[in-house]
């Protein structure tokens, strides 16, 4: 995975000169005189233009300060007339230069701190009069870049390192990154006047640094230092939500060990490879035939494991698996025994980083008269006490479940998992629930239809009445907080076509969870983003047949519910918004989240 970074330049000249560091420039070795020569005077008192520069940079002590003139308009070594080092006392810098008498003359003053240039101010219109005097108006100019940039990065897409405005021409930018604060190792990543760079990384959870300076046809500025993290997972030191990262799991014969999260690497759960027996190479005795049985725990297919020692595969579901190896001789008699035991404890959802939210019972009105598609019919529902997943489902959280499946076309850690079917989101519950020691919610009956048992302990898809109660977490609002968008923009990735704006939106693809604000109770993503699978059956008419107490849609039906809208245009995000999907059509705009009855 990369992460790419673009970096903003505020540039404002167009010519780049060479220029060599800690070479103090020397002066004009012939000072010209005679007639059709002139006089420029300079006086520049820096200290109280230092002291407004000193908003964008530390004032330095100036250790030389030279003066460069040019004719034509042209500031190249070609039109360079003369360059005098000026007198420096109590802060004034002081010089008179006889140049040539001619108009539209250029004055560069520079100001050097131990071979860097600091400070530089110009002149670019000076006209000296033939036997006269003239005075320079130099208006000074830090060369020190104040960077400012993001604490954390997303994966693939671009974040700004800006710095304070320079105004001056003839600068190009050097920027070097480094991953540590010594710049050990550095490298450029953008020496031109060009307005922005391009860089790209595949290090998760590093901390990039990066230093700047401006150069000049006079020498290097001084550097200025920055830091950005740019953690491909997302850094909640900064962004403020309290989502566990997942962190990886691996097998071991005591059960699982689960390792610390602030990674996108992750193991699957699917199954562990056990050795039954002492893993011995030597070969039965001559007579001696060997059986292995399984005598508790889920069963595991034995079918094809040769007699000797060998190893099985057992797939992951908790329990304690126990294997029996049997030798018996010619005679049938037993001969020898051993026995391969191994244990595999639940896991919670918090341990591959899915937080669930308690979500009291209580009423709801739900529909709204007023806004929506589909749900114009104002109903009250009650409903019964349940958990729901923070956020929407991860591709990590579901590859961890799913053995590695992840149909998602935009494959990036941290995104919702998208491009799944109403089966794949219920496949997903049944295992988790199996992972974590809690009964199967779906099942399939005698006629082969696929159904949810509401009594059961497992995960499942909320109901439309659960999605919309927790959505709207007591409020009565289009968008939660509001009913304006820019209420919707404060919860939500969305994108709205033929909306009062003709089109409005705030992202244009899937955006990682937990970004924008959660709902008042904690909700991450419930509008926008991904839409969301729910379990109900859809019918556009259901509201005005709908039960009172805890909903769950019609018995029958050819599309399921979807809620929350999304990213997309397809489908609007509000707390309002229905609309149903077949159950085997895929979209990268939709995804889900789990429920879980309270216990």
């Amino acid at each position: 995975m990369n992460v790419i970074i673009r970096v903003i330049f505020l540039v404002f000249g167009l010519i780049c000169f060479s220029c060599a560091d800690n070479d103090l420039p020397t002066e004009t070795d012939t000072q010209p005189n005679g007639s059709g020569y002139g006089k420029i005077i300079i006086n520049v008192s820096y200290a109280q233009q230092l002291k407004k520069l000193s908003k964008i940079a530390d004032i330095v002590p100036v250790e030389q300060v030279t003066a460069f003139v040019y004719s034509d308009g042209c500031a190249d070594s070609e039109h360079e007339l003369i360059r005098q080092n000026l007198t420096i006392s109590n802060n004034v810098a002081t010089g008179t230069l006889t140049v040539i008498a001619e108009n539209n003359l250029i004055v560069d003053v520079v100001f050097y701190t131990t071979g860097l240039v600091s400070y530089m101010g110009r002149d670019e219109d000076v006209d000296v009069p033939s036997g006269g005097e003239t005075t320079a108006d130099i208006l000074l100019q830090s060369l020190t870049m104040t960077i400012t940039a993001p604490s954390y990065a997303l994966v693939d897409d671009y974040y700004e390192i800006t710095w304070t405005e320079i105004l001056l021409d003839d600068l190009t930018y050097e920027v070097h990154e480094a991953q540590n604060s010594s710049f050990t190792g550095s490298h450029i990543i953008h020496n031109s006047h060009y307005t922005y760079c391009e860089a790209s990384h595949d290090s998760a959870g590093t901390t990039y640094y990066y230093r700047g300076r401006v150069v000049t046809m006079y020498g290097s500025g001084v550097w200025n230092d920055g830091v950005v993290k740019t953690h491909i997972t997302l850094d909640t030191g900064q962004i403020q939500f309290t989502i566990p990262l997942p962190g990886g799991i691996e097998f071991s014969d005591d059960g699982i060990n689960v390792l610390p999260g602030t990674s996108p690497s992750y193991s699957i759960l699917e199954t562990k490879t056990i050795t039954l027996g002492s893993a011995s190479s030597d070969e039965p005795e001559p007579g001696v035939s060997v059986q292995w049985e399984q005598v508790s725990g889920p069963e595991v297919d034995l079918y094809g494991v040769p007699s000797e020692d060998a190893s099985v595969f057992v797939p992951y579901v908790p329990g304690t698996y126990e294997f029996v190896k049997t030798e018996t001789d010619e005679n049938g008699e037993v001969t020898d025994t051993e026995t391969t035991t191994v244990v595999i404890t639940p896991i919670t959802p918090e341990e591959i980083g899915i937080s669930m939210v308690p979500i009291s019972d209580g009423y709801l009105l739900m529909g709204s008269n007023d806004y929506g598609y589909n749900n114009t019919y104002e109903h009250t529902v009650s409903l019964s006490a349940f958990s729901i997943s923070r956020t929407e489902i991860t591709q990590p959280q579901f590859e961890s479940i799913m053995k590695g499946f992840n149909p998602s076309s935009m494959q990036l850690d941290y995104l919702p998992v998208t491009d799944v079917n109403w089966y794949d989101a219920t496949d997903f519950c049944n295992r988790l629930s199996q992972a974590c020691g809690f009964e199967e919610c779906y099942y399939y009956t005698s006629s082969g239809a696929f159904n949810c048992d509401f009594s059961k302990n497992g995960f499942r898809l909320p109901t439309e009445a659960e999605w919309e109660y927790a959505c709207r977490a007591g409020t009565s609002a289009r968008f939660i907080y509001g009913n304006d968008t820019d209420d919707l923009d404060r919860v939500a990735w969305y994108c709205w076509h033929n909306s009062p704006m003709d089109h409005d939106y705030n992202a244009n693809c899937l955006m990682p969870c937990g970004i924008k604000e959660p709902n008042p109770w904690g909700l991450y993503d419930i509008l926008g983003n991904a839409a969301e699978w729910c379990n109900d059956w859809y019918y556009s008419e259901y509201y005005q047949l709908s039960p009172r107490d805890n909903p769950t849609g019609p018995v029958v039906g050819v599309q399921k519910a979807i809620r929350g809208g999304s990213y997309s245009c397809t489908f609007r995000a509000d707390c309002f918004n229905r609309r149903g999907v077949l159950v085997m059509e895929r979209y990268p705009w939709l995804g889900f989240r789990i429920v879980r009855a309270a216990q």
